[in-house]
């Protein structure tokens, strides 16, 4: 599917989320693990303190593991890192393509089955299209779970962000990377997503506006094309006519 974008040859635009975490991540289990720690470094926003200094010898991607002896906790991608099979670092994805999350314990479900120790050195990640929407629900999922080590270690991603780290960095990659770096770009973006993030950063804040006062532009009546254009004093628009002519 992937080469398939490249080259504009892919029909199918209505896939399902474990489509789309499958097309996308799933080539990254053939990666060299350094590749994918690289990748990884660059990409999700964690403090450089926060992340382990020696470089991983192996990584594991499961997909879909249920983390629960019983019953079913099941994040979309669990990768853990190992250095010489000593364990380094464990990263859990919950993936979300059009959906919103699955109640507000779903987050909370997939943290609480780590063992204490791999909380320890384990990120969550809560990857989404929609990042203002991704963040309010998190902050929903942390008021059921407000521990300290969690928030930290717990960050919504979009998917505009790898689009963004693939573009940067491709010529920092190996062969094998850049090749698949080439087709997630084309994939995203024949998906309508852009390296523009918008104004997501809006959603949360609460604007009220006057129109009759905080115009940014006045257009003029057709009329008075031929009266004085004079920069505003007092009204807060752009320009406006003189009225004293």
């Amino acid at each position: 599917m992937l080469f398939a974008a490249k080259h504009r040859k892919d029909r199918n635009f209505k896939l399902r989320e474990d489509e789309v975490t499958s097309c996308i991540l799933g080539p990254l289990s053939y990666m060299p693990p350094e590749d994918v720690w690289a990748l990884f470094r660059v990409w999700l926003p964690f403090k450089v303190e926060m992340w382990p200094t020696e470089t991983p010898t192996g990584a594991d991607l499961s997909f879909w593991p249920n983390l629960e002896n019983e019953g079913r906790t099941e994040p979309d991608l669990v990768v853990r890192f190992t250095n010489n099979a000593k364990p380094m670092l464990t990263v859990l994805f919950e993936i979300k393509w059009n959906s919103a999350i699955s109640g507000k314990q779903e987050l909370v479900n997939q943290w609480e089955a780590l063992s204490d120790d791999e909380k320890k050195t384990a990120f969550h990640i809560y990857l989404v299209k929609d990042t203002g929407r991704g963040n309010r629900e998190l902050t929903q999922s942390l008021t059921d779970s407000p521990k300290k080590l969690w928030r930290e270690r717990l960050v919504c991603v979009g998917w505009r962000s790898l689009i963004e780290i693939l573009l940067y960095n491709r010529p920092k990659f190996g062969t094998a990377m850049n090749l698949w770096a080439d087709g997630v770009i084309a994939f995203l973006q024949r998906r309508g997503q852009t390296t523009f993030t918008g104004f997501e950063w809006l959603a949360d804040e609460i604007v009220s506006i006057a129109p009759e006062k905080e115009l940014f532009w006045n257009p003029l009546p057709w009329f008075s094309m031929g009266n004085k254009v004079s920069p505003p004093t007092v009204d807060p628009i752009f320009w406006r006519t003189n009225s004293n002519d």
